[in-house]
Parts: C-alpha cells; sequence; structure tokens
C-alpha cells in the first residue's frame, strides 16, 4: 500500500514541479467531485421468479450501468501559452459507487426461496492531458477543455451474496472476486467557471464528461464461505483464479489442469460519466500576449 501512494505523489507531484520552473502562466488546483453513469450498457438483468397455486410467474427488469459513477478527487496542472489557450494535465482517483443485481425465486407451495445479490464497484487512478480554453479577463472567466483519459490501477470489485432456504434452514453462503490489470484509454470534456477570488487564487465549478471502457486482465477471488466456513483453502487454482485473454482453445474431452487459472475471453465495461466537479486554483502569473 505505502509503495503505490509513493507511485501516486511522483505521479503527481512530478509535473507539477517542472511546470512550476516556467514561472509565468504556470497554474496548479485541486479539486473534486461526482460523477453519473453515461454510455450505459445492460450487462445484467433482474430477475424475479414466483411459483404458486396456480402456475409461476417470471419477471425481469432491465438493469444499465457504468463503474464510471461515483466520487472522484484529484490534482491537476496546467500552463498557459497566452490568455486563451494552455495545457494541463491531471490526476485523479475514481471510487465508484455500487451497482447491485438480484435474483429472487420464491416457491410458495413448497417452501422454498432462493435470493442472489451480487454487487459491482470499480476503483481507478487517471491520468487526464488535455487542451485548455478560455475567454475573458474579469472576475468570472469560462473556459472548456478537452483531451484523453487514461485509466490505469483499475479494479472492479463483485460480491454476491446468496441465502437458499428449504423448509427446515436457510444456507448462505458469500462470494467475491478481485479483477484488474489492463489499460484504459478515453475521451474527456468538460465546460467551466473560474471565479478569480483574488490574483493568484480561483475557485472553478464545472461539468465534465468522460467516455471511457475498461477490460480487466485477471480475477482472483478473495472470500468463499457457507454458513461463515471458509471454501477458500479446498477450492483448485483452477476454480479462484482466472485469465482474460483475447483468444483461446480447449477439448471438452480433456479435464481441465486445476493448477492453472481458468479463461475467459475479454469484454469491455462502461466507466464513463458525467458529473460536477469543484476546486480551487492557484495562479504563479497570468500571459500577457
Amino acid at each position: 500500500m505505502k509503495t503505490k501512494q509513493l507511485i501516486l505523489m511522483v505521479m503527481l507531484c512530478g509535473p507539477i514541479a517542472v511546470l512550476s520552473t516556467f514561472g509565468q502562466g504556470v497554474y496548479i488546483g485541486i479539486g473534486g467531485g461526482y460523477g453519473f453513469p453515461a454510455a450505459k450498457q445492460s450487462i445484467f438483468v433482474d430477475y424475479k421468479t414466483t411459483t404458486g397455486s396456480s402456475g409461476t410467474v417470471y419477471e425481469e427488469t432491465a438493469h444499465p450501468l457504468s463503474l464510471g459513477k461515483g466520487v472522484n478527487a484529484g490534482l491537476y496542472a496546467g500552463y498557459m501559452f497566452n490568455k486563451n489557450v494552455g495545457a494541463e494535465i491531471g490526476f485523479a482517483y475514481l471510487v465508484g459507487g455500487k451497482n447491485t443485481f438480484t435474483d429472487e425465486q420464491t416457491n410458495a407451495p413448497a417452501s422454498t426461496s432462493y435470493k442472489r445479490e451480487t454487487t459491482w464497484k470499480g476503483r481507478m487512478i487517471r491520468i487526464v492531458p488535455t487542451i485548455r480554453m478560455t475567454a475573458g479577463e474579469k472576475k468570472i472567466m469560462p473556459y472548456m477543455k478537452a483531451g484523453l483519459i487514461i485509466g490505469v490501477d483499475a479494479k472492479m470489485f463483485e460480491e454476491t451474496h446468496m441465502e437458499n432456504t428449504s423448509l427446515t434452514s436457510t444456507t448462505i453462503s458469500d462470494e467475491n472476486w478481485k479483477y484488474s490489470g489492463g489499460v484504459s484509454w478515453g475521451f474527456h470534456g468538460g465546460i467551466g467557471l473560474n471565479y478569480k477570488a483574488s490574483d493568484k487564487i480561483g475557485i472553478f465549478a464545472e461539468i465534465a464528461a468522460n467516455y471511457q471502457n475498461w477490460a480487466m486482465k485477471k480475477g482472483t477471488m478473495t472470500k468463499n464461505t457457507v454458513d461463515g466456513v471458509d471454501q477458500l483453502p479446498m477450492l483448485d487454482t483452477y476454480d479462484k483464479e482466472i485469465e482474460f485473454v483475447d483468444s483461446y482453445s480447449y477439448d471438452t474431452s480433456a479435464a481441465p489442469n486445476t493448477n492453472q487459472p481458468d479463461k475467459s475471453t475479454k469484454f469491455l465495461l462502461p466507466f464513463s460519466s458525467i458529473g460536477l466537479n469543484i476546486g480551487i486554483n492557484i495562479s504563479f502569473g497570468d500571459k500577457s500576449e
């Protein structure tokens, strides 16, 4: 954990130190906000099945999602080439919100039921290089920026809770996975207003949009319990690890090697969002031309 924090601090402070050598035209800032899901995909469906004396009723509900929703915060630094155009680089950390899906089955005549609740949430460090365009010279200055968004150290956490109830007992199972690996490339854009509280300090509010997908490279089971009893030590590598690849082949007549991870083809998960950010910035000088 300490190593990751050190790397992040170098990533954040390095560009600021370099830009500061330019003096005039340099600015740094800190900010954060909340992103709402955008460009969502329907990966899962909520299911509800009810069996009564007269038959079975099935209900399905679409549940589109984006793992990009959630709280984000970070630092940025920039250099204005003139009063209107500059270059900026930002570093932010996304703490994604929960996306929960359910599968419920009830059999009233048999007095049995089954409920599975699965939660997905994402995490990601984002590097955001952009071009910034500013207008006006008064207290309130509108601006816009556009560029790339690069996601590193991305993770997705999956938590599944299951309750299987029979006439005499209830079995409770929990299974958690952590997915990681891979770099995500996308596009970032934003429009906002910067209020100059003084010659050096500004306060900004902006609407920011991120279009971004991510493909995981590996998955590791981190928890598997049945009625509180740990099942992980009894599982093979094949059962608790998975590798996501572009392509693979297998022979259905041959048993898998249980000492190696399972394999699956890669697929993209949405990390897009649109939301509001606020923060402050410090200017080390304005370009006069």
